[in-house]
């Protein structure tokens, strides 16, 4: 019967989870039998004793449900300067492209950890998850790139060498006054 339900349920894409009633939820027994049949069923299995359940317990399992809704949509925010270059430039291609990898993987709520966002890229510092909003299934993720890219792509553009603020502030003001 449990078999037949949770083919159901997934062929018709409903959020749920399992709940295993034990007398004994924490024992090494239960939580065996509950690592099985994730495995089997490809669920999300929440080992409890119902006779004793309490409004945490009811809790928790709303919450662990609201993880296996779908995710709806991935914002990243990227530096506006990144924003600004033309789709073709190398690192505006590295970073999409390493961003349609992550989104690929990361289909459910409970999919979404710090650690399957990091992106394998030189370019990028840091990978940020900022928000999961899981009233509506928005995920906010804020990327940093790595300094020195900035000022070689200033300096690409400029035609210029630019490697650090103090150089770029002296062009600025170079330029300025070639304005003036």
């Amino acid at each position: 019967g449990e078999e037949e339900t949770i083919k159901e349920l997934q062929r018709i894409g409903k959020p749920f989870v399992m709940v295993l009633n034990s007398v004994k939820p924490y024992s090494e027994e239960t939580a065996q039998l509950a690592k099985e049949l994730e495995k089997k069923y490809e669920v999300s299995v929440f080992p409890l004793n119902c006779e004793q359940l309490r409004k945490e317990d009811v809790l928790r399992i709303l919450e662990k449900i609201l993880y296996e809704f779908p995710v709806r949509q991935i914002e990243y925010y990227i530096p506006k300067w990144v924003e600004l270059l033309p789709v073709t430039h190398y690192l505006k291609e590295d970073l999409l492209k390493q961003m349609k990898e992550k989104m690929g993987t990361m289909e459910y709520i409970r999919d979404i950890r710090q650690e399957n966002l990091e992106m394998d890229s030189n370019y990028v510092k840091s990978v940020t998850l900022e928000e999961i909003n899981l009233s509506n299934g928005v995920v906010k993720v804020r990327i940093q790139i790595e300094d020195p890219y900035y000022y070689q792509v200033m300096s690409e553009m400029t035609g210029v060498t630019i490697e650090s603020e103090y150089q770029l502030i002296h062009t600025l003001k170079e330029l300025a006054q070639m304005k003036q």
